[in-house]
């Protein structure tokens, strides 16, 4: 990672939110952005990036906000362009830029992550939902949606919101399910004990009895006073069976999340097996591939020597016989079907090299072989690789289809080499006993 680099991009961000920061933005700040930007390092050094990732995380953490000084409304592509503007500037590679630049987009509130990269920058950018003082930033982003226009909502509506999001969402590094999910699930607590709170308070105030004339008798007071103490054991008994009902829940939304743990776990049992047969699979093919066409090789050479001395043998001779020409003619001839066959078991076959983009939505394109992709745009080969990496299934259809192509190939290959040496074989016997028979002759 070039430090010097993201010192320089550390000190123009600091620039441009000194030059344009909104005083109603009270949570997208600056102090928000180097949060982020640090647990973006921390969680990308400890999930083994090496250093041009973990760079390329780094720079688009501290960019990743920088658009919501611009225009709040679709903010990350406004980032984007800020970014491309000083890295171009500081000759930073496009291929570069554009790993930044999609770490920057994989920031936005729906985006699914499609590699380690994205993930990384997603955990960080949520890093406070696992702070100690969620509850406050909470009350700043309410503050900033308040000041640039949006309701006022009660508290009770406001913490039933970022309780759901904070239900809804998850971590995706391995870090951050360690480290974070614990402290995240606290917040969680902390926000329903303080809903429950002020729900409970309103309840108070909205069954609060009217005040009375100032005439009434201290009877009637006592009275009501001894209702209210009824009301309260009444209440009392109802918090007890609700804190009741919410022990069950509790246990039942605990035997629910470790079953799905359970289940979590076999599919990912299932997919690393998978991966594992089809990491062997493919290694294989490509060891059987590189052994047939070395054996071709070896066909090719030896037949080539053989054709040259025998022509050159043959030429010098003066006196030309059938003794002579049958046998080289027969030893000539093999050696060129041999390379025929040699050759045709290493001739590669050339694809068309394009792929429409209806094919790959429905599924049908297969994008691991060069062949299939290798005259199309980039722009769309980007768009259908990020396709298939989010769907699991064509995943791994297009895997199994690719080594099993490979299988059919190597097949091919292996039938013409054994054609190859069988003409090689039976074609030498025939040029030996040819010349054992004109002998035999005296021909």
């Amino acid at each position: 990672m070039d430090n010097s680099l993201i010192e320089k991009v550390k000190k123009h961000i600091e620039e441009i939110f000194k030059e344009k920061h909104d005083q109603r933005s009270t949570y997208h700040s600056l102090e928000h952005t180097s949060e982020v930007a640090e647990a973006a390092e921390k969680i990308g050094k400890a999930t083994d990036l090496n250093d041009q990732e973990l760079e390329a995380v780094v720079i688009a953490a501290w960019f990743h906000d920088t658009g919501y000084l611009f225009n709040p409304e679709n903010h990350e592509m406004q980032s984007v362009k800020v970014a491309e503007e000083f890295l171009k500037l500081n000759n930073y590679p496009d291929e570069k830029i554009k790993r930044v630049t999609n770490c920057i987009l994989a920031t936005k509130i729906d985006h699914v992550p499609v590699n380690l990269l994205e993930e990384v920058i997603h955990d960080a950018d949520y890093i406070n939902l696992s702070n100690n003082n969620n509850l406050k930033q909470s009350e700043l982003l309410k503050t900033e949606a308040m000041n640039y226009g949006g309701l006022a909502p009660t508290q009770e509506e406001w913490l039933t919101a970022e309780l759901k999001f904070l239900l809804n969402h998850r971590y995706y590094t391995a870090y951050a399910k360690k480290k974070l999910e614990d402290k995240k699930a606290d917040n969680i607590k902390k926000i329903k004990k303080k809903l429950k709170k002020v729900r409970e308070n309103e309840a108070i105030i909205l069954n609060e009895p009217l005040p009375k004339e100032i005439d009434k008798n201290k009877s009637a007071d006592m009275e009501k006073k001894e209702d209210k103490m009824e009301e309260l054991k009444d209440e009392t008994k109802a918090e007890k069976e609700e804190k009741k009902e919410e022990k069950k829940e509790e246990k039942k939304e605990s035997k629910k999340e470790e079953e799905k743990k359970e289940i979590k776990k076999e599919e990912i049992g299932s997919i690393k097996g998978f991966e594992t047969i089809y990491r062997l699979t493919m290694a294989n093919h490509m060891r059987l591939n590189a052994i047939a066409d070395r054996k071709a090789n070896i066909m090719l050479t030896l037949n080539g020597i053989v054709i040259s001395i025998t022509l050159t043998i043959v030429a010098s001779d003066s006196v030309t016989t059938l003794r002579s020409i049958i046998p080289a003619s027969l030893l000539i001839l093999t050696c060129l079907i041999t390379i025929i066959f040699a050759t045709r078991a290493t001739r590669p076959t050339i694809t068309k090299g394009t792929i429409e983009k209806k094919d790959i939505e429905d599924k049908k394109a297969n994008l691991l072989f060069f062949g299939n992709f290798s005259r199309m745009e980039f722009d769309d080969f980007d768009w259908g690789i990020r396709k298939m990496m989010t769907d699991r299934e064509y995943l791994h259809n297009s895997m199994i289809q690719d080594f099993y192509n490979l299988g059919s190939v190597l097949d091919l290959k292996f039938r013409y080499l054994r054609i190859c040496y069988n003409v090689f074989m039976y074609g030498i016997i025939l040029s030996v006993l040819s010349i054992a028979i004109l002998i035999g002759f005296n021909v």
